[in-house]
C-alpha cells in the first residue's frame, strides 16, 4: 500500500503541469464496443474506455497504471472528437494534468 501511495504521489508531482497527448490512431479492444487502445506519443499503453463502469483514460498496465476518470458524456464526446480528427487524417491532442483539461485537433 505504501508503494502505491508513493507511486500516486510521484505521478501527481510529475504531472503538475499539463501534458499533451497526441493520438494518431485508435483500435477497438477485442470483445468491447466502446473501449479503444490509442496509438500515442507515449511509450506506455493508453486506453480510452467508455464502456466499463469506471470510464476514462488509462495510462500503463497493472499496478503501475494511472486512470483519469471521465463522465459518460465526457468520454463519449472525447471519442467522437478523436474519431472525427482521425477520419480527417489529423492527430488529436488531449491535454491532461490531474484531469482531462481539453481536447482538440492537433495544430
Amino acid at each position: 500500500m505504501k508503494l502505491f501511495t508513493l507511486l500516486v504521489l510521484a505521478l501527481s508531482l510529475s504531472m503538475a503541469h499539463a501534458e499533451e497527448i497526441k493520438v494518431s490512431g485508435m483500435k477497438v479492444v477485442s470483445g468491447m464496443d466502446r473501449s479503444f487502445t490509442l496509438k500515442t506519443n507515449f511509450n506506455e499503453k493508453v486506453v480510452l474506455d467508455c464502456q466499463s463502469f469506471i470510464q476514462g483514460l488509462t495510462f500503463g498496465e497493472g499496478e503501475a497504471s494511472a486512470l483519469y476518470m471521465l463522465g459518460a458524456d465526457e468520454c463519449e464526446s472525447l471519442y467522437i472528437n478523436m474519431n472525427n480528427s482521425l477520419k480527417k487524417n489529423k492527430k488529436h491532442c488531449i491535454e491532461i494534468d490531474s484531469e482531462v483539461r481539453s481536447d482538440y485537433v492537433c495544430p
